[in-house]
């Protein structure tokens, strides 16, 4: 399914739930909902059989902190652009479970005016928190999201972590990711530091 296709049907189908400024990052999160909101999102994955992996901040703070970071600002989850056409089934199952999709985001929101049919990922938020689900594309030697770049090996095979008591995915070659994404203080804690810095 082509970008384009995906946001037109994306949007036809769910925009009215579309409610972006009602959920726009506390600080500090809400762990309780937080935990909630990911544990449901795996939930309708794994029904769907809709490979992912946690991402970010939130891959740091299972990997280094073995919890959230109290002071993250959502949750982040990726998955391949390939799959994109399995969240229609997803999201149906969701909205059931009150975790709404409250936007989609595009390279065009980060000042790439001429990619605005490029679809990065889609927020599904309840209770005033948020999950980012970015879509990984392969792009020759590399996945791109946004402005970020991966090695491929780091996605196409993947490590499981434990994880809210449950196994997730994380990228594989997990240490010198971090490096790539934070630099190679990434062990410590520093607040407001993000993977787009």
């Amino acid at each position: 399914m082509s970008d384009i296709e995906f946001k037109n049907k994306f949007q036809d189908k769910y925009s009215e739930h579309f409610s972006w400024e009602q959920h726009t990052g506390k600080n500090p999160m809400n762990i309780t909902v937080a935990t909630e909101n990911l544990l449901m999102l795996k939930q309708a994955f794994d029904k769907y059989g809709l490979r992912f992996w946690i991402v970010f901040g939130t891959a740091l703070g299972a990997y280094r902190d073995g919890g959230f970071i109290p002071y993250d600002l959502d949750t982040d989850v990726a998955v391949f652009h390939t799959d994109i056409g399995k969240l229609f089934d997803i999201t149906d199952f969701l909205i059931k479970k009150e975790l709404m999709p409250i936007r989609m985001f595009a390279m065009s929101d980060i000042g790439f005016k001429d990619s605005k049919d490029i679809i990065s990922g889609i927020s599904y938020g309840r209770g005033g928190e948020y999950v980012d689900v970015y879509f990984f594309k392969k792009v020759n030697d590399k996945y791109r999201c946004l402005l970020y770049w991966a090695e491929l090996h780091q996605f196409d095979s993947l490590n499981t972590i434990n994880f809210l008591d449950k196994d997730f995915y994380i990228p594989s070659d997990t240490e010198n990711y971090f490096v790539d994404r934070y630099g190679k203080d990434w062990k410590l804690p520093i607040e407001g530091l993000s993977a787009a810095n």
